[in-house]
């Protein structure tokens, strides 16, 4: 059972029903595994959530109520470190000690003004990543997100849709997990706003700790993800409205249901090129979106392939090549059920893996970590208890093989994030 955490929440003055305005909260459907606990790799997280906070600014009742429902997963246990009245980089460093102290495996930073969804924990840790962080936004209008490529030279980074989930070099660090992995390789002070990007140059007022801190970490070989699913809102705590994704925005591009008559097909790829035998069955009408790992291919949709920015059952056809194999074994599993989610119920599944056995025999064994033969294969597939009318051949080379199934159970994990953009 999760450890129930002590709160501590500052309420304002005079609390407001007020509701907030201008933003959005999109959905998607919880990847079908992220509740799943029974796995080899350490499940029982501790996660400790900090937050850096002045007295001065009092929190508002829609933050309060919206922290409340925040959760961790099932047996993950954890707590809260509340650092006052300090600055930014000194409270954020306390919060990490205290962490530490507590031998807990993640950090999660949330600002004291920034509205999470409720599900923000699952999202994030379901991706077994270092670091990575959901959206929030400037306080003004036009709103623009705190995320930025490119060392941040061309500004905030505008170049995603909804659901996506890619690299980035900065954000800021109001809705991040992290493992305390990171910190316990990086020297103190981990944030810190006493730098300048010119030596000869001395640090200006206004430097932040966020950037600092990513540098560090990029110079330990760490990655920096963000999941554009998991959208937040910044309140202005004088006039409390909030900031976020509108419509209207192209990165609000909605990836519901799609209207689009013909067939609808979703090709997974972490390797090879885009299926041009499944791209020509809709040329004359229809949607070929290819999801890629690999950012320089230019996907439609990018993904770390355990969540798609799909609606589940989107797509007639689901396929995925040269993927699977790179993947820990004991995610195989999950990441199955992930992918046959976003196919409709009676549509067509198709995964093609290397054959295990007969790549014993080839030099290039080593460009994969895994693979299957034809029964293991089959078994996967089956313990999914999504698929049926299951069929395996292996290719004429014996490198290869293919698996075709139609998909019989399309069960929905529905979000627990309250969805605004339906209000």
């Amino acid at each position: 059972m999760a450890k129930k955490k002590k709160k501590v929440v500052v309420a304002p003055k005079n609390p407001t029903t007020k509701q907030p305005t201008w933003a959005i909260q999109q959905t998607l459907d919880v990847p079908q595994w992220v509740h799943e606990t029974k796995e080899a790799k350490k499940r029982w997280s501790s996660i400790i959530t900090g937050i850096p906070h002045l007295s001065k600014s009092k929190v508002t009742i829609d933050w309060a109520i919206a922290y409340k429902a925040i959760h961790g997963m099932l047996g993950c246990t954890g707590g809260e470190v509340i650092v006052r009245d300090l600055p930014i980089a000194e409270a954020r460093n306390e919060i990490i000690r205290q962490a530490l102290a507590n031998d807990a495996d993640y950090i999660f930073f949330l600002g004291d003004d920034v509205i999470a969804p409720h599900d923000v924990l699952h999202r994030l840790w379901c991706h077994n990543k270092d670091m990575v962080c959901g959206v929030y936004w400037s306080r003004n209008f036009p709103s623009t997100p705190y995320i930025w490529k490119d060392k941040g030279k061309k500004g905030p980074y505008m170049d995603w849709k909804y659901g996506e989930m890619f690299k980035i070099d900065y954000s800021g660090v109001d809705c991040i997990l992290i493992n305390t992995d990171v910190f316990k390789k990086m020297k103190e002070p981990w944030f810190s706003t006493d730098w300048s990007t010119n030596i000869e140059v001395a640090p200006v007022g206004y430097t932040t700790e966020d950037f600092y801190f990513y540098e560090k970490a990029k110079q330990l070989g760490y990655d920096l993800w963000c999941d554009a699913a998991v959208q937040c809102l910044h309140q202005d705590r004088n006039n409390l409205i909030c900031y976020g994704l509108m419509e209207g925005m192209d990165q609000a591009t909605p990836m519901g249901q799609l209207t689009t008559k013909g067939l609808k097909i979703a090709d997974i790829r972490g390797n090879n090129e885009p299926s041009l035998t499944l791209s020509q069955q809709t040329e004359k009408g229809g949607v070929f979106h290819r999801f890629d790992t690999r950012e320089d291919r230019n996907p439609d949709f990018r993904t770390d392939g355990y969540s798609l920015a799909a609606k589940s059952g989107t797509y007639d056809i689901v396929t995925v090549e040269a993927l699977l194999e790179y993947f820990p074994k004991d995610d195989h599993l999950k990441l199955m059920r992930e992918w046959i989610r976003v196919g409709v119920k009676g549509g067509e599944f198709r995964i093609k893996v290397p054959n295990w056995k007969e790549m014993l025999d080839y030099e290039h064994i080593w460009q994969f970590k895994y693979g299957y033969n034809d029964k293991t294969l089959r078994k996967l597939a089956s313990a999914t208890k999504m698929l049926k009318d299951i069929k395996v051949d292996i290719s004429e080379e014996k490198t290869d093989i293919t698996l075709v199934a139609k998909i019989k159970n399309n069960v929905k994990w529905e979000s627990l994030q309250e969805n605004l953009n339906e209000k």
